[in-house]
């Protein structure tokens, strides 16, 4: 937990503005806090962690997985960190993510987006993995960060909406259909996942049927050229 709260450090009280737009130095503090232990061996190389050079900053079994609570990013560092850098000049005033897992995602981009002005964020699950520890850094830190299990998504608009809860077709179609007139923009995580071909078909048929919205950016590189992960970016006003 450590590591979480020194990035959040990091991120709120000792970077700089032009810190926070270097995607490279974004990237390795991301990778620096920890990415979830993963057992899993990319498709294209089995020899290799599916994070490929970044399993140098995979966490061990034992420190990801504590009980019922689960520490780490899921994260492929230099996607996330071009993510982020596009997002700071989005002017993002208003945050919601579906799918908080162990809630070190939502803290980083929540830490992240409040240099930029971000006044209110909400993060959705419907089982806890969060632990009262990562909350207690959002408390301490005086993040604008509400954690809804099992509760519904306040009534309204948001800038942004990050759509990562269950990853079959099915559930991915249904949060874009419910969410897509509530966003500004839209994210996708796993939109070049060889594991999750449900969020890819889903992210493909936004892409090509619906002509009203034509604006898109995509985060896919990987170290390795794997395809893993991926986040993708439209926004919904364009």
């Amino acid at each position: 937990m450590e590591r979480l709260d020194n990035m959040v450090r990091w991120l709120l009280y000792s970077s700089s503005i032009e810190d926070l737009r270097n995607v490279d130095m974004v990237s390795q503090k991301i990778g620096e806090c920890g990415l979830v232990w993963e057992a899993r061996r990319a498709l294209a190389d089995g020899s290799m962690s599916i994070y490929g050079d970044d399993h140098v900053y995979m966490l061990s079994r034992e420190e990801t997985l504590q009980g019922q609570y689960h520490n780490g990013l899921w994260q492929t560092p230099g996607q996330l960190a071009g993510a982020l850098v596009h997002l700071s000049s989005q002017n993002i005033d208003s945050f919601v993510e579906i799918g908080t897992y162990a809630g070190w995602t939502c803290t980083v981009i929540v830490a992240y987006l409040m240099r930029f002005g971000l006044n209110s964020a909400y993060t959705y699950d419907v089982e806890q993995f969060c632990s009262p520890l990562t909350q207690t850094i959002w408390k301490n830190h005086n993040m604008p960060l509400v954690y809804l299990l099992n509760e519904p998504i306040p009534p309204g608009d948001y800038d942004l909406i990050f759509i990562d809860g269950n990853h079959e077709y099915p559930y991915v179609k249904a949060d874009y259909e419910m969410y897509k007139s509530r966003a500004r923009m839209l994210m996708f995580h796993d939109i070049n996942d060889a594991y999750c071909p449900g969020v890819r078909q889903i992210w493909k048929e936004i892409k090509t049927l619906d002509p009203k919205h034509p604006f898109f950016v995509e985060f896919t590189q990987h170290p390795n050229g794997f395809e893993l992960m991926g986040i993708g970016i439209v926004n919904m006003t364009k």
